[in-house]
């Protein structure tokens, strides 16, 4: 199926994301179907208070993990998301990076690229790139170059080996 046409639709429910994913052979109406549903789930808020993280406010635990708020049940759950979080809708072969890079293993298609032949017979060749690591150890050699910024005719220098004599002298 990696290149046919689904009839699913799924909602992705990522906490600050939630996704309608829906596939090329769904018709209008039960996209429509699918839309008034996932909206009625993203109204309702979130409860991630039977789980010990919540993915809403996961950045401020992760900087306070010995607080009591974090653990609070009432953290985790509201009954409205943040506007900062997103809604979106999908739909098969058109799905953002956003999206794909939350699994390992969904299909990227967007490296196929079809071409046609003198007969109109198509074939599909993979247009996916192959990434080499540089050998080249040079990067990791300390910089001996001294490096001098300037900026509108003031010398900003780089770190505390280079300054302006004017500006010293107003101090």
């Amino acid at each position: 199926m990696r290149f046919g046409y689904s009839i699913k639709i799924l909602v992705f429910d990522f906490g600050t994301e939630m996704y309608i994913w829906s596939g090329k052979g769904i018709s209008t109406d039960k996209k429509k179907l699918a839309t008034q549903l996932a909206t009625e789930m993203w109204n309702n808020g979130y409860d991630y208070s039977e789980y010990t993280a919540c993915p809403i406010n996961a950045a401020r635990m992760i900087g306070n993990r010995n607080s009591d708020s974090c653990i609070s049940p009432s953290a985790k759950f509201a009954k409205s998301r943040p506007e900062w979080c997103l809604l979106a809708k999908l739909t098969q072969h058109v799905e953002t990076i956003l999206f794909r890079e939350k699994f390992l293993d969904w299909p990227n298609v967007t490296g196929v690229v079809k071409t046609r032949g003198r007969n109109d017979n198509t074939r599909q060749i993979d247009g996916a790139i192959i990434v080499h690591p540089d050998e080249n150890d040079d990067m990791w050699l300390p910089n001996s170059s001294s490096v001098d910024f300037i900026l509108e005719g003031c010398h900003l220098g780089r770190g505390t080996g280079c300054y302006d004599n004017e500006v010293i002298l107003f101090y």
